[in-house]
């Protein structure tokens, strides 16, 4: 029987569509801010500064304007 969820991984789809650099630094990039913001869980703005954090990027470009 054949493994009907075979084919190919995410990274070559990515990589076929041009995509895979652009996904990895923006994963590489949320990892780093999580890295940073993650020793002030305390805090109870962690939500409000991991989502600025996020947001910078959005509003200066799109991935769709490539």
């Amino acid at each position: 029987m054949k493994n009907r969820h075979s084919g190919s991984s995410l990274d070559e789809w990515l990589k076929d569509e041009g995509l895979l650099e652009d996904v990895s630094a923006e994963a590489m990039r949320r990892v780093f801010i999580w890295k940073k913001v993650r020793p002030v869980k305390s805090d109870r703005s962690i939500n409000t500064q991991w989502l600025n954090a996020l947001s910078l990027k959005g509003s200066q470009t799109s991935p769709h304007d490539h």
